[in-house]
């Protein structure tokens, strides 16, 4: 055993661990990784490695410091992104449907009550 370690919170789409070490050492997290899973170390973006391609590991330096895996899926963020762009363009092609069809009754009212 290198250093200890103490997970501070642990949900379904983060873990953040407290760690200390008298060495740099390689901090793994046997948990399923797989590409959406981000991590940072005192706040600073760093690269999630495979371990035994299965599970996460990082690198770690000496001391003590937090690391906070989370997971980030791009998927998501891509599908979040095209329904709220094609609700914006539903939404605009109904408001000019509805400026239209206005326009098209006051014409029309206009049209069978002419000026005298």
């Amino acid at each position: 055993m290198v250093g200890q370690i103490k997970i501070v919170k642990y949900t379904p789409n983060e873990v953040v661990i407290n760690y200390s070490t008298p060495k740099n050492a390689r901090l793994i997290l046997v948990d399923t990784l797989t590409p959406d899973w981000k991590a940072e170390l005192n706040s600073k973006k760093v690269t999630v490695n495979k371990y035994m391609d299965t599970f996460r590991t990082i690198d770690v330096s000496e001391g003590m410091g937090t690391v906070r895996f989370y997971y980030h899926p791009t998927s998501f963020y891509i599908g979040l992104t095209i329904s709220a762009i094609a609700s914006g363009v539903w939404l605009l092609i109904l408001i000019l449907t509805i400026v239209f069809r206005k326009k098209n009754i006051n014409n029309k009212q206009k049209a069978s009550f002419p000026n005298r």
